[in-house]
């Protein structure tokens, strides 16, 4: 019939014959489905079969009521307005359920378009939330044989935030942010840290780049933190700082509070200025801006200075005089942990040897006084930390040279170096009076004046073995101090020679270098 209108002539051209008849028909045709389309609404209220079939035959009279150039609108709001009650209920059925496949098939029928209309933008906003929070979990968990965070995984992370990203653009209740809170502070955060520190690091990250306040990330680390093991828990004292300072984020406070605890830190000590120095270790060395504290060093200088005696290790003349310059403080947490356990090990084997410490059973069984000791009472105003006289921990003074200084500061006291060739043998060799320690300093010029760097140090010289030999016996000397009851030995070049009185550890644990004084010599 069509192809016969057209072969008729036109007596209107906008009104053909064959117009005419396509519309009919086109009527007819969007009637037709119209009519399957309503007998099918139970059945698309009921299952994804039907629900195709339903959109379908709604589209396809949509497709017929635009040919034959008809208004649908009506017929077609009609028919979903009757669908959305059974509809919606299925749908948030299959949401509470989990079966998100079929939620997603259903949506994906439905079309964006629909989804409006029929009241199912909740539904579509969950399915995308519970999606992106799907991803995120599959690319931040570890599975079985991973070795830190691979390649694969970063890129899968990239691609989950990303998406969940987009679902929390569009989170008028706040349900999407809750839903994330809950997956990474009780799903993430837990199986990540435990795992290794690139797993951690990836789960924070995550947090910070979906936008979690820093408070709740770090609360949930602490609390991650407080059920971890011991040895997790001291990787985790290295790794937290060093992640906060990639970041460019302060420490969290309880992390501080747990540095000081771990490493028994001085409360005097900053621990954020040590974590944040950029070392990857707890470190600062930082200038002493007390004037008191510097007149001290400078006293200190000037009482033990004895210029009239000369020793062999001499290089030049004597100075006659020194003056203290400028001074640097050492807060080293590593080396600190280290030197209060073994003090604390030697002040015990102290007390069950009734090892002497007195001013009195100095005088009487060891020569005197440690003359550096004037200062102990003074340097209470300065140091939280007070020395332990149960086991002869006093101050001692060590020359070297500025690279040396540094690297002791930084590293420790390094036995490798020790001379076994020394006059008591392969140990740390402490002075008590400037004049002694001058003769092994190098200097270096600042400011046009040549300073020399002296280590102002706690040494645990613990149960003390005098020895007045004037060739005395090395290798027995290492032996009772690392073998049998002693912990250090005094050799008293004074009685026997007339020069200084020196102490040596044969354990870099027993010394802990607090300050580094620069000062002049006057000659």
């Amino acid at each position: 019939a069509f192809w016969l209108a057209g072969r008729l002539p036109d007596s209107d051209k906008e009104n053909s014959l064959q117009e005419t008849l396509r519309h009919q028909w086109d009527a007819s045709k969007m009637d037709e489905a119209y009519d399957k389309a309503e007998v099918m609404l139970v059945e698309a209220g009921q299952s994804t079969a039907g629900l195709e079939g339903f959109m379908d035959s709604l589209e396809l009279a949509e497709f017929h009521a635009n040919q034959a150039h008809q208004d649908n609108r009506p017929r077609s709001e009609s028919l979903l307005e009757q669908l959305k009650p059974s509809l919606g209920d299925r749908l948030h059925n299959l949401l509470r359920i989990g079966a998100l496949g079929d939620l997603e098939t259903a949506l994906l029928i439905i079309g964006n378009a629909r989804i409006h209309s029929l009241g199912l933008r909740d539904v579509q906003q969950a399915l995308e939330r519970l999606r992106s929070l799907e991803l995120l979990r599959n690319a931040l968990l570890p599975v079985p044989g991973q070795v830190g965070f691979p390649e694969l995984k970063t890129r899968a992370t990239r691609n989950a935030v990303m998406n969940m990203q987009t679902a929390l653009s569009d989170d008028p209740d706040g349900e999407a942010v809750d839903a994330l809170r809950v997956t990474m502070y009780e799903g993430l955060f837990l199986p990540c840290f435990t795992h290794s520190d690139e797993s951690a690091q990836a789960v924070i990250n995550a947090a910070f780049k979906l936008h979690l306040p820093e408070a709740e990330v770090w609360s949930a680390a602490e609390r991650v933190f407080e059920s971890s093991v011991a040895q997790r828990q001291s990787e985790l004292c290295t790794f937290i700082p060093e992640l906060c300072q990639s970041l460019s984020q302060p420490i969290p406070a309880w992390m501080l509070d747990r540095l000081r605890a771990l490493y028994r830190l001085p409360e005097n000590w900053d621990v954020a200025s040590m974590a944040q120095s950029g070392a990857r270790k707890l470190l600062a060395k930082t200038p002493v801006q007390d004037p008191r504290l510097l007149a001290l060093f400078d006293n200190l200088l000037k009482t033990t200075a004895q210029p009239h005696i000369r020793t062999r290790d001499r290089r030049g003349s004597a100075p006659k005089a020194f003056a203290a310059v400028r001074a640097v403080q050492i807060m080293n947490a590593t080396n600190w942990q280290t030197y209060v356990q073994r003090r604390d090990e030697i002040a015990n084997e102290c007390r069950t040897l009734n090892v002497g410490h007195d001013p009195l059973h100095w005088q009487q069984n060891w020569n005197g006084e440690v003359a550096s000791m004037f200062i102990k009472d003074a340097m209470r105003a300065h140091v939280t930390e007070p020395l332990l006289s149960e086991a002869n921990e006093m101050w001692l003074l060590h020359g070297t040279s500025p690279a040396a200084a540094e690297g002791i500061t930084t590293e420790d006291f390094d036995m490798t170096r020790a001379n076994p060739m020394g006059l008591f043998g392969g140990g740390v060799y402490f002075g008590e009076s400037i004049s002694k320690a001058d003769e092994y300093v190098e200097g270096v010029v600042e400011g046009g004046q040549e300073l020399f760097p002296l280590l102002l140090c706690r040494v645990c010289l613990g149960n003390v073995y005098y020895c007045d030999s004037r060739t005395p016996d090395k290798a027995g000397l290492l032996d009772r101090c690392l073998r049998k009851q002693w912990h250090s030995v005094l050799g008293d070049r004074l009685k026997t020679s007339g020069t200084f009185r020196e102490f040596i550890v044969y354990d870099n644990f027993q010394a802990f270098p607090a300050y580094i004084i620069y000062y002049t010599r006057q000659y």
